[in-house]
C-alpha cells in the first residue's frame, strides 16, 4: 500500500495565445483556476524541487541522436536537458510557463537555449526539432481539451520525421490512492499533494489515446516504475509518437 501521493508536472501551452485564451483553457472548479494555482506552486518550488521521473530507458534507447535538435517542453528547473547535455547533446532547447523554473534551467544548463513561455512562443523557431520531449507534464494539465491542444501544437515545430516522447505518472490500483482519487470537473483520478498542486493520472492506453487525438501515431510504449516527489513508487508509462 502506497501511503502517500505526489508527481511533477508543469502547466504549459504550446500554440500562441492571448491572456485571455489560456484562461478559456485552464480548468475552472467552482470559479477556481486550479492549473494557474498549479503554476503558481511550481514557481515556488523551482530551486528547491527535485525531479524525479524517470529518463533511463529514453536515454538507452537509441532514440535520441548526438546532432538531433530537441526540445524539452516543460523543462522545469533543467533536469532533463542537464542529463542530456552530459551526454554530449549540443542543440538543446528548453521551455516553461514557470518563469522561475526557467531562470533555474538558464543557470543549470547555459549551453541550453531556454524560452519562458508567456503570451507568445516567441524564440521557439516552428518546424525545428527532430524530437520533443515532455516527461510528467501532462498530469499537471487537469482538462483533457488542454491536453489535446498542447500536443496539436507540436505539430508545427516538429520536423516532418519528427517524434515526441511523452512520459507520464499512472494510475495506482493500491487502496491508499484509490481512497485520495476525486472526478473535478468530468477528469478522473484527480488528486492533491502536500504542496497544493493538483495531479492527474493516467489509465493504460489514455497516453496513446492523447496522441491520437492530435494526429500522432504511436509507435512505441515503454512501461517505467516511476517515483514521487515524496518517494513513493507508482506505475508509469512512456509513449513515443510519430506525425500521422
Amino acid at each position: 500500500v502506497l501511503p502517500d501521493a505526489d508527481s511533477g508536472s508543469l502547466i504549459l501551452l504550446f500554440e500562441p495565445f492571448t491572456p485571455a485564451g489560456m484562461d478559456g483553457l485552464m480548468s475552472q472548479i467552482g470559479g477556481y483556476n486550479i492549473e494557474r494555482e498549479n503554476l503558481v506552486q511550481w514557481d515556488r518550488l523551482a530551486r528547491t524541487v527535485r525531479c524525479t521521473f524517470p529518463i533511463d530507458w529514453v536515454i538507452g534507447s537509441g532514440l535520441l541522436g548526438t546532432c538531433d535538435v530537441i526540445l524539452d517542453y516543460g523543462c522545469g528547473n533543467g533536469r532533463t536537458l542537464a542529463i542530456l547535455h552530459d551526454l554530449g547533446l549540443t542543440d538543446l532547447w528548453g521551455c516553461d510557463t514557470s518563469e522561475q523554473m526557467c531562470k533555474v534551467a538558464a543557470e543549470r544548463v547555459p549551453a541550453a537555449r531556454i524560452t519562458h513561455i508567456d503570451a507568445t512562443l516567441q524564440g521557439v523557431p516552428m518546424g525545428a526539432f527532430d524530437k520533443i520531449l515532455m516527461f510528467a507534464v501532462l498530469s499537471s494539465v487537469i482538462s483533457c481539451e488542454s491536453r489535446v491542444k498542447i500536443l496539436l501544437g507540436f505539430r508545427r515545430f516538429l520536423r516532418r520525421n519528427g517524434l515526441v516522447v511523452v512520459g507520464d505518472f499512472c494510475a495506482s490500483e493500491s487502496p491508499a490512492y484509490r481512497r485520495r482519487y476525486s472526478t473535478l470537473d468530468g477528469e478522473p483520478r484527480i488528486l492533491r499533494t502536500a504542496e497544493g498542486l493538483y495531479i492527474h493520472h493516467f489509465a493504460l492506453g489514455e497516453i496513446e489515446e492523447l496522441l491520437d487525438q492530435a494526429g500522432f501515431r504511436s509507435i512505441e510504449s515503454h512501461a517505467v516504475v516511476a517515483t514521487t516527489l515524496h518517494g513513493n513508487r507508482l506505475p508509469g508509462q512512456i509513449v513515443v509518437g510519430a506525425l500521422s
